[in-house]
């Protein structure tokens, strides 16, 4: 058999002990290449200009908004930019624990921020987001918000209001921020941020944030249908036409990434629509030490008689089943014991609410549109534990036609939106929905985080959303 021909081109390399000053001249342009290329990339890094990030919530944004016409300057951000069917918030879908969810990447159970008012048996001591010394506390904020991340990656923050940012979480704060303050017009805000954009290149933050209430405000008091609610999203469209306005003046429209979010939507309530608790229990007899939070999501705090707890539950799960209280067919809620062994008494697994001391001993969840509360409320002549919580934490109900949220976050009405323009996004995308959690991964990749760079979190680095949105 014969071998082969030889290949006209091929090469017989010499032992390297033989290759003489041919090898080692090679030996050195190969090392002199190699150098230069580190140099060049270190100077591309050098010179490489830090990601601006504008990080905007648009409190009670519910997603079917868009769908009005009566925000074409967000429209057209999305239309041109990035967004995603909707965003899911977490559970509950209140205000504080999911702006605080959004910006560490974790669940209200493992941040700790587990609703808008909750009690604490550790510390024995009350949170509320109207409590000014409770929110400026940072024994109560676990995990670590983006912006403390961005500072210990040597990126400057700012927070034009954001619930936690008033607090000295992990003893650090962002560069810049402002005490919050609800009256502020939605001018000022802007101006606000616009003069940190104004700073000298050193003093410049480049993760900011910046929130807006007043569509919230208006679903609470008219309900998501009113003209009201239109009003504000008009207003709303304003506002950001006019911090685009701002950063075109400055010549920065095209150099900064522009992120849209709400914590959570907004469901229709009315009177006719009312859960009395007392029509179902005996709430002066019962062994509850007192109702942390009302409707939707209601929180009872139990004494340390289990055998109470556990009679209590079951009289509200049969009332759930059996429509006790002159609801036919079923009370439209839920009750749940997130402490217990039981599996099948606990809230689902998708809400992860459980195995936090902060979550109360029975929750109950109302059905959307329905809100739960008392007749003694309405009347005011709760019990005096009860009156104590409700003059502090819960205002008693009245009458009303209105707006509210902290339902199922899965519940469409609760969906929330994402949108995003800029540099670091792909243009007419839009993505599958997502988790907000899944937000503060995004972050880190807009700045080229690396995981190592980030703190835990109930998120995914280089998640599915930032593949299908990121450049």
């Amino acid at each position: 058999m014969e071998s082969p021909p030889e290949l006209p081109y091929a090469v017989k390399v010499q032992p390297w002990y033989k290759r003489g000053s041919t090898y080692l001249t090679a030996l050195t342009f190969t090392a002199v290449i190699t150098l230069t290329v580190v140099v060049i990339m270190g100077f591309v890094s050098l010179f490489t200009p830090t990601p601006t990030v504008i990080l905007i919530s648009i409190d009670g944004f519910r997603r079917e908004y868009l769908t009005r016409g009566l925000t074409p300057t967000i429209e057209a951000l999305g239309y041109h930019g990035a967004r995603a069917e909707y965003m899911v918030p977490q559970f509950p879908s209140k205000t504080f624990p999911n702006h605080y969810s959004i910006v560490t990447g974790l669940v209200p159970t493992t941040h700790g921020i587990v609703s808008n008012n909750f009690y604490d048996p550790n510390f024995d001591a009350y949170f509320s987001i109207s409590d000014t010394s409770a929110v400026t506390d940072a024994r109560w904020w676990g995990g670590e918000p983006f912006w403390n991340t961005a500072e210990k990656n040597k990126i400057k923050s700012a927070c034009m209001f954001w619930p936690g940012s008033e607090a000295p979480i992990q003893d650090m704060r962002p560069s810049y921020f402002e005490p919050y303050n609800h009256g502020m017009p939605h001018t000022e805000r802007i101006d606000k941020v616009l003069g940190w954009l104004d700073l000298p290149s050193g003093e410049r933050p480049h993760f900011i944030t910046l929130y807006f209430a007043a569509l919230d405000d208006a679903g609470h008091s008219y309900g998501p249908h009113s003209r009201q609610v239109n009003d504000a999203l008009r207003d709303i469209d304003t506002s950001i036409e006019y911090l685009l306005t701002g950063l075109k003046a400055r010549h920065l429209v095209d150099s900064t990434n522009i992120i849209i979010v709400s914590d959570h939507g907004m469901s229709p309530v009315e009177t006719a629509r009312s859960i009395y608790l007392d029509d179902l229990v005996d709430l002066d007899n019962s062994g509850i030490v007192e109702i942390v939070e009302w409707s939707p999501l209601t929180v009872i705090r139990m004494g340390d008689d289990k055998e109470a707890e556990a009679a209590l539950y079951q009289q509200l799960v049969r009332a759930s089943e059996e429509g006790e209280g002159g609801l036919e067919g079923g009370a439209p809620f839920r009750a749940y014991r997130p402490h217990s062994t039981d599996p099948a008494e606990l809230p689902p697994r998708q809400w992860a609410y459980h195995s936090n001391p902060r979550v109360g001993d029975i929750v109950i969840v109302a059905d959307p549109s329905w809100v739960i509360t008392s007749r003694a409320r309405e009347s005011g002549l709760a019990t005096a534990s009860i009156e104590e919580i409700d003059a502090t934490r819960a205002p008693l109900a009245a009458p009303f036609k209105g707006g509210a949220h902290g339902y199922d976050n899965y519940s469409e009405d609760m969906h929330s939106i994402f949108i995003a323009s800029g540099p670091a996004f792909k243009r007419e995308v839009v993505a599958d929905y997502f988790l907000n959690v899944e937000v503060y991964n995004l972050l880190a990749s807009i700045f080229g985080l690396s995981a190592a760079q980030t703190a835990p979190n109930n998120g995914t680095y280089n998640s599915r959303i930032s593949q299908q949105i990121l450049k």
